[in-house]
């Protein structure tokens, strides 16, 4: 995992400039301690963008009942000089990326309605869940279809993909005619 979103971060980076962010959506915020889910997650994620800058992780988002707080997360990766920010659920500024070059880190939900020139769908690996569906009465795979499709048009331009170990049904499912395909040493 720490390859896969090492190389996403170094890619976000490059493609990010003062006006127009890249985002890096993730199915949900993960699980807090001491839980700890398999797939990757906006906490794991942001520890190995800390480590890869030489920095100490992050703190943890605080949940306030219905409220996920990110604002020390924000803090600690502003005051490092790291252009990463979490950006959904009354938290992050997007007009921050009109005076900066930055990278947003969103869920699929928060990222809906809004669209970037450059969009990473990381840890897209088998066994990858994007949400339940469980309120909406759809079928697992309808839901989780649906969702996926939020993730893929949130990009104006450009769209990363990514995985770790063995790629998720839904890429296998995609025309290869339509990807360009980069191995990460």
């Amino acid at each position: 995992m720490f390859k896969e979103a090492a190389w996403v971060w170094s890619k976000a980076k490059i493609v990010s400039t003062v006006g127009r962010p890249s985002a890096i959506l993730f199915p949900g915020h993960g699980a807090l301690p001491p839980k700890k889910s398999s797939q990757s997650n906006i906490y794991d994620f942001a520890c190995a963008v800390a480590k890869a800058e030489g920095k100490s992780n992050p703190p943890q988002r605080v949940k306030r009942g219905r409220i996920t707080d990110y604002s020390a997360f924000n803090d600690h990766f502003q005051k490092h000089r790291i252009p990463l920010r979490f950006l959904g659920s009354n938290n992050g500024d997007l007009p921050e990326s009109d005076r900066q070059r930055i990278c947003y880190l969103m869920t699929y939900k928060s990222a809906k309605g809004l669209d970037f020139n450059s969009v990473f769908l990381p840890g897209l690996t088998e066994g990858f869940s994007f949400e339940d569906g469980k309120l909406l009465k759809l079928s697992s795979d309808e839901w989780q279809r649906k969702f996926f499709f939020v993730g893929l048009t949130r990009s104006r331009r450009d769209l990363f993909m990514s995985y770790h170990g063995v790629p998720h049904p839904f890429l296998k499912e995609m025309p290869k005619e339509h990807f360009v395909f980069e191995k990460i040493s």
